[in-house]
């Protein structure tokens, strides 16, 4: 579980904070596989080879890069294991 779900919260807040995630595990791991197929899809379906063939290319590639990003830095947050 990352501490960062804790930012700004005391003790006995995180405590109880920790109780209401790991209740909701259940929604964060249908989350997690939804994320994941996200993912799977952005990573598979890449830039076909015509899509070189635009001068824009690069900026394409920049963006399913940062939907990636995105989607590995929510999943990671949203894989909640108990420490």
């Amino acid at each position: 579980m990352k501490t960062v779900w804790f930012t700004g919260l005391t003790e006995a807040q995180q405590a109880e904070f920790k109780k209401t995630l790991l209740n909701n595990k259940t929604l964060f791991m249908q989350m997690l596989k939804i994320l994941r197929a996200l993912h799977d899809t952005v990573e598979r379906k890449g830039l076909k080879e015509a899509d070189y063939e635009d001068s824009n290319w690069v900026f394409k590639q920049a963006f399913n890069n940062g939907r990636l990003a995105a989607y590995r830095e929510i999943a990671e947050l949203i894989d909640i294991k108990e420490e």
